[in-house]
């Protein structure tokens, strides 16, 4: 058997490959590394098993600045932002094969509708899951956003180019409206931005009494820099809030899965302190006119009450003046009843004097005696029967106009 050097092998090796891949070829990969150094890219491919588990397959390939720099041209999206770690990629490839350093593969070009094809496949997995698991509206049912929203949990990263134009809208607004801003820095981009971010959620909703809302912002930023909010652990850390989550993520067309299930979404961070804004425009112009609908409608009860009030004054008046009219027909009916009455009264009381005057008249006894009548006394006691006088004494007769003494005579009968 002959004996080959390293060399000699790994020459054959190369030969053969150059033979058999003389042309680029298409390959799929995920990028399990990416290096920049001095405009060159350096990656790390792999490909896993069915089930994602275990690396099956794992190669390194290099994109040349100049190769670079022609697929900017001609890509729809920069190659920078298709080449993040964890993207399954659609690249050509030329395989090249070197003695020393082993198999590489240099990149010709990129296919980047392959990998937002994948990229929206897996949101809309994300999605799926979302709603079975009963996450997508439930930030939106749980919770609701005050009136008035001053106190702001700010989850981003001073150095996002969305903060100062979110934080110097919000503090210069021109009605004088004044907010609390705490902010929680984390990530707005990368590997490391849904895990940041969903630490920040979880610190705030321990103390969420002390905020009224929780708000996520960034800067503008490209489909594919926007892909790290389409993160289910994310997804479920903004559902799960106890806080109303309003986003400004810095996107004109694109929702993220994050938009989605927050409670209210807005296209950039300047936005979002428009919003906060004419939240409370909105409530102060509506107490306004409340107020103004309280002073009318208090207004017009007054003025109806008032006309009511005229009104049953006006009723009350014509009562009592009737009733009063009523009352002295009545009273003047009596007075002249009385004065009738009385009239009527005093005349049988005239009568019935003159009636007991002429009987007092007729029976006084001058009268009577005068008619030839008698009174006998015995002893100035009136004699009313003969069985009242004492024999043994006198007696006197008066007439009308004088009187006699006499003694009583015994008959032959008496004795």
């Amino acid at each position: 058997m002959e004996l080959l050097s390293l060399y000699d092998l790994n020459t054959y090796i190369k030969q053969a490959i150059a033979l058999n891949f003389s042309e680029p070829i298409w390959i799929s990969a995920e990028l399990s590394s990416v290096k920049i150094v001095r405009g060159h890219i350096y990656l790390e491919l792999i490909q896993k098993n069915h089930y994602g588990e275990e690396v099956i397959a794992q190669s390194r390939a290099s994109l040349w600045s100049s190769d670079f720099q022609k697929i900017k041209k001609n890509s729809p999206l920069s190659p920078d932002e298709i080449l993040q770690v964890g993207y399954e990629v659609k690249i050509q490839v030329l395989v090249e094969y070197h003695e020393r350093f082993g198999l590489s593969l240099v990149i010709k070009d990129i296919d980047a509708s392959f990998t937002l094809g994948k990229l929206e496949l897996e949101k809309q997995e994300i999605i799926n899951k979302l709603a079975k698991d009963k996450l997508l509206d439930k930030n939106q049912k749980n919770t609701f956003i005050p009136l008035v929203p001053q106190k702001l949990a700010v989850i981003t990263s001073k150095n996002a180019a969305g903060w100062k134009d979110f934080e110097s809208h919000l503090l210069e607004n021109p009605y004088g409206y004044s907010f609390s801003i705490h902010v929680f820095e984390a990530s707005m981009q990368g590997t490391l931005a849904p895990i940041e971010i969903s630490k920040q959620i979880q610190s705030i909703s321990s103390h969420f009494s002390d905020y009224d809302l929780i708000i996520i912002i960034r800067g503008g930023g490209s489909k594919m820099d926007l892909n790290d909010f389409n993160d289910y652990e994310l997804a479920k850390a903004i559902a799960n809030s106890k806080l109303p989550i309003i986003t400004g993520i810095g996107h004109e067309i694109d929702q993220t899965i994050a938009d989605l299930v927050a409670h209210t979404s807005l296209k950039t961070p300047t936005a979002v302190a428009n919003f906060l804004v004419d939240s409370i425009v909105l409530f102060e112009s509506n107490l306004i006119q409340t107020g103004r609908d309280i002073e009318r409608i208090s207004i017009d009860i007054i003025w109806n009450t008032s006309n009511r009030l005229e009104a049953i004054q006006d009723r009350l008046n014509s009562s009592a003046m009737g009733q009063i009219a009523n009352f002295k027909y009545k009273l003047d009916e009596i007075f002249y009843k009385m004065i009738f009455g009385a009239k009527q009264h005093l005349q049988t009381q005239k009568h019935q004097l003159e009636m007991n005057f002429q009987n007092i008249h007729l029976n006084n006894p001058l009268v009577i005696l005068k008619k030839g009548y008698t009174m006998t006394f015995q002893n100035d006691k009136k004699i009313l029967s003969a069985g009242d006088i004492n024999i043994h004494q006198g007696i006197t007769t008066v007439f009308h106009d004088g009187e006699i003494t006499s003694s009583i005579l015994k008959s032959k009968n008496h004795e």
